[in-house]
């Protein structure tokens, strides 16, 4: 479940990522390799990426090692931030962050951060664990197909997404074949459980209760995910197959938080919907009011044209930042604070010093961490990329720039 949710990813390559067989109805598992953090950033060797070595894997299309993909808050001062190629730490709120370790060939897509001292990490070279705040790392084996978004409640138990690629806030896109996958032992096996077809993202508030995105529509288990009942039907698709993706977030309490999006888009607008639970049923909070939503009756606009990122800070609030690709510089990362769970929705303006959110984590409806990305224009086309992180200590009236990686030339 982890604290202060917030869509996915981290980790460190390692010495070796061992192989596992086929996906069945059996566990997974495979011995481990440790590596030591050192003073300086370690960099860190991985094993030839898992997807040349499993059919079932889709190729996750190609990032700048320049990319910042995601980040995690446990509380307001510990924090940690994943890049496609490095782990950042903090433990000043983001005043300073330290580069943890390095790599060359990791491309990580997706973390799951419990506490200061746990975390898991996957990527291309497979899924790593940490229980001393980064210092070390361990090798876990990696599934087949591959595991792509994480979910913990605990040191021990937690759930995954395996195959697909690493989609919008947390979820899984390109889903056929994907499973879920629950463990026990922190990541070292892990055994198939039974799900509605194409999960997409899947979040526990403890062992047994939890939430799962599926075909664009949200299940419902109370028994650790043996069983699965719809809780929400997503908008009716305009022809079979052609549904949204389902990204959730689960607060301890409980509540849940979703963003359901697409599938599509024209006009620099595309279809997503804010979704809110206190526990048994889902309620539509906004909605992108250029699409129809067969089947969804909601207002109120969403604060963009297209989604971004979204943060679930307990079961009453959230953030929700979206994209406005047609908006002057200054205005395109429009964000709104949702509180009484979805009941008052406040448009606090725009996140500045970036042109799209990637990733967020609000520790409290004043404090937060966005990760996201400068997109810097030419007369002839955008050309050049910064990906940045920053920081608002007032509920975003005023943001400041606390990382900045170097500019990555399109």
């Amino acid at each position: 479940m982890g604290l202060m949710r917030a869509p996915r990813i981290w980790a460190v390559g390692l010495l070796a990522v061992v192989a596992v067989g086929a996906l069945g109805l059996g566990v997974f598992r495979g011995p481990a390799a440790a590596v030591r953090s050192t003073r300086e950033p370690p960099v860190l060797a991985g094993a030839r990426p898992a997807r040349a070595r499993c059919r079932l894997n889709q190729a996750e299309p190609e990032v700048s090692p320049d990319a910042l993909v995601d980040v995690r808050f446990v509380s307001g001062s510990t924090g940690w931030a994943l890049g496609s190629a490095r782990i950042l730490m903090t433990s000043d709120g983001g005043r300073h962050w330290t580069v943890e370790a390095v790599s060359r060939t990791a491309s990580w897509s997706s973390m799951d951060v419990i506490s200061a001292s746990h975390g898991w990490v996957v990527g291309d070279n497979g899924l790593q664990v940490t229980t001393d705040g980064g210092r070390h790392w361990l090798a876990l084996p990696q599934t087949c197909p591959a595991i792509r978004a994480l979910d913990f409640i605990n040191p021990r138990d937690g759930f995954a997404i395996a195959s697909g690629q690493a989609g919008p806030q947390g979820a899984v896109s390109g889903t056929r074949g994907a499973v879920l996958l629950a463990t026990d032992d922190a990541g070292r096996s892990w055994r198939r459980l039974p799900t509605p077809k194409r999960p997409q993202s899947v979040c526990f508030h403890n062992s047994q209760s939890g939430w799962l995105g599926a075909g664009g529509n949200i299940y419902a288990t109370t028994d650790g995910g043996r069983h699965w009942t719809l809780s929400f039907t997503g908008p009716t698709p305009i022809r079979p197959g052609y549904t949204a993706t389902i990204a959730l977030q689960c607060t301890a309490s409980g509540g849940g938080w979703a963003q359901d999006v697409g599938p599509g888009g024209e006009a620099s607008q595309e279809p997503h919907i804010g979704l809110h639970s206190y526990g048994s049923t889902w309620t539509a909070i906004f909605a992108e009011q250029y699409f129809p939503h067969p089947g969804i009756r909601v207002e109120r606009q969403s604060p963009g044209s297209d989604p971004g990122a979204f943060s679930a800070i307990n079961a009453s609030s959230a953030v929700f930042l979206d994209v406005c690709p047609a908006c002057e510089p200054g205005a395109s990362a429009p964000f709104a604070i949702a509180r009484a769970g979805g009941a008052r929705l406040t448009r606090t303006g725009n996140v500045t010093g970036i042109t799209g959110p990637l990733a967020a984590s609000f520790t409290s409806t004043s404090q937060g961490w966005v990760i996201g990305v400068l997109e810097h224009y030419h007369p002839t086309g955008v050309n050049a990329f910064t990906y940045l992180i920053v920081h608002t200590g007032d509920g975003g009236r005023s943001w400041h720039s606390q990382y900045r990686m170097p500019t990555t030339r399109g």
